[in-house]
């Protein structure tokens, strides 16, 4: 009875599955996303890059820019890309074309 008791937590573990490592590095903290649409659709992402100074944090920017014909190839092809984008973190969304609550949808 012992044995079973020992095994089962190991049971659980191959039915339950582990979320996915992420190295810190490999994360790209994404703050602003602009959609534009003119002859196709433009996505562009803003990362946030924090840089420790002595007595205070900079922050640096990063853009991403990416065409397509739908916001779902778009955020696609933004998954394709080497680093990991985390979306929980958005602070605006500007969009001339597209309502907001789709940009959301499909990027969240």
């Amino acid at each position: 009875m012992k044995r079973f008791y020992w095994i089962l937590p190991f049971f659980f573990l191959f039915f339950f599955s582990v979320p996915p490592y992420r190295e810190l590095n490999h994360i790209s903290i994404i703050d602003q996303i602009q959609v534009s649409c003119e002859d196709s659709i433009t996505v562009v992402l803003r990362e946030v890059q924090p840089i420790k100074e002595d007595n205070s944090i900079r922050y640096q920017y990063k853009y991403y820019r990416e065409s397509g014909n739908s916001l779902e190839e778009i955020a696609s092809s933004f998954s394709k890309r080497s680093s990991f984008f985390y979306y929980s973190s958005i602070q605006s969304i500007r969009s001339n074309c597209i309502s907001k609550d789709e940009v959301k949808r499909v990027f969240h």
